[in-house]
């Protein structure tokens, strides 16, 4: 009697499989076709009989009861063993060796600045120039210091009707032969109640000494202090701050100092908006060679990388600062222009947040960064929270971003130290980061000029001068909070 497929066991059911490709005649099927394997790999597949009784007695062991599911074997064996022995496994882990950075005092000369916050250090060529800033009054003095004899000079002007009112929380930037000053606040405005800060352009020809302000086309943007900004071949482009009705601004604005144009760009759909926040830190990531090209626009710069520099980790950088809430914050996010295909394709830019490995630094604001070698390095900054535990709010942590895997690096900081403080002006040359000014709750920073030397190999082969005193003072990241002195 033929049994239908409806009274067959389930062994004995057929089974419906998919239906192959039917093979031409024509064609040939041999060991050197893609449908055969390689033949290497089935000379040298062998299965030894001590394998095999390997993976049965395996097999035997976790099913030895045939009533118990696999997962309960699972559970049951792991169980049986030391707690310890598994919730201690992060420990077991190697752990990523510290970086070693160095400090150290220029010993400069010539008419030094008196010391200052919320001042900015910005490198043309081999002169480092110090503007504005506050000592008691805001200032708006320009200083030069010649890298390579560190020497100071007072820049006089020989044209100064246009020049920068006094102010700090303000930005400054090379262009070419010039420095470009945007924003910032100068004195209090009766009328309105508050600070009033500046919408206009600022440029100084370093050449000629003459500073002229300007006023770019475009939609204008609303004016700001203590917010953050970038510069990129010929564009500079500005995000958040405080304004003048004293909002915390979340707006990205752009300035072509080329066409002298504002313009507000346009963003992908994935783009995750860091919000509204101020005095926060913001820097360029890109190869030193396209640093040097001030002709393209963001939107069509040369893609010029290396292994460090990459089409990933290049673009625009904004770490913490504090939102309109007053929450201090502690995280990274990325600028960049979204590659084009096309001719057609629109000018946008992407923002993403970065999710990097390691120890998270400690949130603050007012803090400074700027890019050396590959680490985007973070210095002071403040977040009034530590307060109530150690008597100070200055952040005394140096946190180090290594863009070539994305990991926070653990700091080992080697020399003497300055103090701890915020508002200190900063600029990147090379490998290091030179530092100018600040403060904390006690005072303000000394007028001298420190330098953090972020390259491994001078930095751990760094040794004091008998004239610095024979201490050597190590601190390490896990050492965050020392005493104030």
């Amino acid at each position: 009697m033929m049994l239908t497929n409806k009274h067959r066991s389930q062994s004995q059911r057929d089974i419906k499989l998919p239906k192959l490709p039917k093979i031409p005649t024509s064609m040939r099927i041999g060991p050197t076709t893609r449908l055969s394997p390689p033949r290497n790999l089935v000379q040298n597949f062998e299965l030894s009989s001590k394998n095999l009784i390997t993976l049965t007695e395996k097999h035997d062991e976790l099913n030895s009861n045939p009533s118990i599911g696999f997962m309960d074997v699972l559970v049951q064996k792991y169980s049986s063993h030391s707690q310890n022995e598994y919730t201690d496994f992060p420990n077991k882990v190697q752990k990523t060796k510290p970086v070693t950075f160095s400090w150290s005092i220029k010993r400069t000369y010539g008419n030094a600045p008196k010391s200052r916050v919320g001042a900015t250090l910005t490198a043309l060529g081999n002169d480092i120039y110090l503007f504005g800033g506050q000592s008691g009054d805001r200032l708006n003095e320009l200083k030069c210091l010649k890298y390579d004899s560190l020497h100071w000079d007072t820049v006089v002007f020989t044209k100064d009707m246009e020049a920068p009112e006094p102010r700090d929380g303000h930005v400054t930037l090379p262009y070419k032969n010039y420095l470009v000053v945007y924003g910032g606040a100068g004195g209090f405005n009766d009328v309105l109640h508050t600070r009033t800060c500046s919408p206009l352009l600022h440029l100084l020809d370093t050449q000629s000494l003459h500073w002229k302000i300007f006023k770019p086309i475009g939609r204008l943007p609303d004016p700001r202090r203590n917010h953050g900004a970038a510069i990129i071949g010929c564009t500079i482009m500005i995000y958040g701050g405080i304004g003048n009705d004293n909002n915390t601004l979340s707006d990205l604005n752009g300035v072509n100092l080329d066409s002298m144009q504002w313009f507000t760009p346009k963003f992908s759909k994935d783009t995750v908006r860091p919000g509204p926040r101020h005095s926060f830190g913001m820097c360029s990531v890109f190869h030193p060679a396209m640093l040097k090209i001030n002709n393209n626009e963001i939107f069509n710069l040369p893609a010029i990388y290396d292994e460090d520099y990459t089409r990933k980790n290049c673009g625009l950088y904004i770490f913490g600062g504090m939102n309109g809430e007053r929450k201090v914050l502690n995280d990274l996010y990325i600028i960049q222009p979204v590659k084009k295909y096309s001719k057609s394709d629109k000018n946008l830019l992407r923002i993403n947040k970065i999710e990097g490995t390691g120890r998270i630094p400690i949130a603050r604001y007012g803090h400074s960064m700027g890019m050396c070698g590959k680490y985007i390095v973070i210095v002071g900054g403040r977040n009034d929270d530590l307060y109530s535990g150690h008597g100070q709010s200055n952040v005394d942590e140096i946190a180090s971003f290594n863009i070539t895997n994305s990991h926070w690096e653990i700091v080992d900081i080697v020399g003497v130290l300055p103090i701890s403080c915020w508002g200190v002006a900063c600029v990147s040359l090379g490998t290091k980061l030179l530092c100018f000014g600040g403060m904390n709750l006690s005072s303000f920073a000394t007028n001298e000029v420190w330098a953090l030397e972020t390259n491994q190999e001078l930095a751990e082969g760094f040794e004091l001068k008998k004239k610095d005193g024979p201490i050597r003072i190590v601190i390490k990241r896990t050492t965050k909070f020392a005493p104030f002195s």
